[in-house]
C-alpha cells in the first residue's frame, strides 16, 4: 500500500535534499578553512574558532525559526533564494591583493554565514514537506540518513578537487556551490511541483549578463572588445539564456512581468512571445556570423575540422541547433498565419519542439563555456567563472525539463495547507515526531 511504498516520492527527496543540503554546507566548511587560514593568511586556529561561530549562529537560528515554520512553502523558496545570494556575494577578486584583501575578507564571512544560516533554515521547511509527501516515517529518516552520510563522503573530497584544478580562494568554493545550489533548488522545485518565473527569467538575464562581461573583460580571461569572437558568446547567452527562455515563459500565470503587451487574451500572449522569439532568432544569426567572421580571420574550420574534439562536439551540436531555431522560426510564422487567416490551429507539436530547442541550446552553451579559447595561454577564464555558468546553466536546464510545457499554464501553485493536510490528519510523524533538523 501507499505507507509500504513511502508515499509520492518522499524517500527519494528524503535522500536527495538531505544529500545537497548536507553537502553545500560541508564543502563550505571544508573550503573555508583553507581560504581562512591560508588565502586570507588567518591560521588554523582562527579558522577553526570561525567554523565554530558559524556552527553557533546556524544553532541559534534553528532554535529561533524551527517551532514556527508554519509557512513551509514560502521559507523554502525564501532560504533557497538567501542562500543563492550567499553564494554569489562570496565571488570576489583572485588573488586577493593587499588593497583589496579586507574587503574581501569581510564579503567572505559576511555572504558565507548568510549561506550558511540560509542552508540551515531549509531543514525545517524542507523535512517538513517531504514527511506531507512520504507516508512511512522510518523509511523516509533512514533515507534522509542515507543521503546526509553520503555528503559526509563526497563534499570533502568536491572541494578539494576543486582546489586542485583552481587554487584555494572563495571564488572556487562559490563556483562550486553554485553547482550544488543548483542541483538542491532542482529538488526542491520538484517536491514543490513548480519554479517561479521570476527565479527563472532573473537568472536568465543575470547569466547573459555575466557572460557579456566575462567575454570582454580581458581581466577575467575574455578575449576583450576588439576580438571579433568575443560577440559570439554574447549573442548567443542573450538569444537563448534570455530571450528564448523568456519567450517560453510568457504564457504563465506568473510571468506578467515579461509580457510587453496589457491582456490576458491569447492574441496578446501571442505577440509577446513572437516578439521575444523574434530577438532571440535576431541575436543568434548575429551570434554565427561573429563566430563565422572569427574562424574566418584566423583561418580555422568553419565546421570543426581538426580541432579538439570538444570544440568539434561544440559545432556538431551548434549547426543543428541553429537549423533547428530556423525551423521553428519558420513554423512559428506559418502557425500565426494561420491563425489569422483561418482562425484554425496548426503545428501542434510546435511548443514541445521550442522547449526541447532550448534545452539543446542550453547544453550546446554550456559546452561552449568549458572550451579553451585562443588568444593566450591561460585558455580563457577560470574554473570558478565556468563553474558560475555552469551551475547556472544546470538549474535552467532542469527548470525547463521538470516542467516541459511553458505554453500551457501552469497546474495552481502548492500552498502550504496543501502539503500540511497529512500531517493534520495523523501520520507516523504524529507518533514518532518531526523529521531532526540538520
Amino acid at each position: 500500500d501507499e505507507d509500504d511504498e513511502g508515499g509520492e516520492g518522499g524517500e527519494w527527496f528524503a535522500f536527495a535534499g538531505n544529500f545537497w543540503r548536507i553537502f553545500q554546507r560541508l564543502a563550505w566548511e571544508t573550503g573555508a578553512v583553507l581560504i581562512l587560514s591560508s588565502y586570507f593568511g588567518w591560521g588554523a586556529v582562527a579558522a577553526g574558532y570561525t567554523l565554530a561561530a558559524f556552527g553557533a549562529a546556524q544553532a541559534v537560528a534553528q532554535a529561533l525559526f524551527g517551532p514556527h515554520c508554519d509557512q513551509p512553502v514560502f521559507s523554502l523558496r525564501t532560504f533557497e533564494v538567501i542562500e543563492l545570494v550567499g553564494v554569489l556575494g562570496m565571488f570576489g577578486k583572485t588573488p586577493a591583493t593587499h588593497d583589496w584583501r579586507t574587503f574581501f575578507n569581510v564579503t567572505f564571512v559576511a555572504f558565507g554565514l548568510a549561506f550558511y544560516v540560509g542552508s540551515c533554515l531549509t531543514s525545517a521547511p524542507f523535512n517538513g514537506l517531504v514527511l506531507a509527501r512520504g507516508r512511512n516515517y522510518e523509511r523516509t529518516l533512514l533515507a534522509s540518513q542515507y543521503g546526509i552520510f553520503t555528503a559526509f563522503l563526497t563534499a570533502p573530497l568536491a572541494a578539494r578537487g576543486t582546489f586542485a584544478l583552481d587554487t584555494p580562494s572563495p571564488s572556487a568554493i562559490a563556483g562550486l556551490l553554485v553547482v550544488g545550489w543548483a542541483c538542491q533548488s532542482l529538488v526542491n522545485a520538484s517536491l514543490l511541483r513548480s519554479v517561479d518565473s521570476a527565479l527563472i527569467a532573473g537568472l536568465g538575464l543575470g547569466l547573459a549578463a555575466c557572460i557579456t562581461w566575462a567575454a570582454l573583460d580581458r581581466v577575467v580571461g575574455g578575449t576583450g572588445k576588439a576580438n571579433v569572437f568575443s560577440y559570439h558568446p554574447v549573442f548567443m547567452a542573450l538569444a537563448f539564456f534570455c530571450c528564448m527562455t523568456n519567450g517560453q515563459l510568457v504564457y504563465r500565470p506568473d510571468a506578467a512581468f515579461l509580457r510587453l503587451t496589457e491582456g490576458l487574451a491569447p492574441a496578446e500572449l501571442r505577440k509577446s512571445h513572437a516578439a521575444w522569439m523574434a530577438a532571440a532568432f535576431v541575436l543568434a544569426l548575429a551570434g554565427y556570423f561573429a563566430i563565422f567572421a572569427a574562424h574566418a580571420q584566423s583561418g580555422e574550420s568553419q565546421i570543426g575540422l581538426h580541432e579538439s574534439w570538444s570544440r568539434t562536439l561544440h559545432v556538431a551540436l551548434g549547426y543543428p541547433t541553429l537549423a533547428w531555431l530556423l525551423l521553428q522560426t519558420l513554423v512559428g510564422l506559418l502557425k500565426a498565419r494561420t491563425l489569422v487567416v483561418s482562425a484554425r490551429r496548426s503545428f501542434a507539436w510546435h511548443g514541445a519542439s521550442g522547449t526541447c530547442l532550448l534545452l539543446a541550446a542550453y547544453v550546446t552553451a554550456t559546452l561552449g563555456v568549458w572550451l579553451r579559447m585562443n588568444y593566450d595561454r591561460r585558455g580563457g577564464w577560470g574554473l570558478p567563472i565556468k563553474l558560475l555558468f555552469t551551475g547556472v546553466a544546470l538549474f535552467l536546464f532542469g527548470a525547463r525539463a521538470l516542467f516541459p510545457r511553458p505554453h500551457q499554464p501552469t497546474p495552481r501553485k502548492p500552498s502550504d495547507a496543501f502539503f500540511l493536510q497529512p500531517l493534520v490528519a495523523g501520520t507516523e510523524e504524529s507518533k514518532h515526531g518531526p523529521l531532526p533538523l540538520y
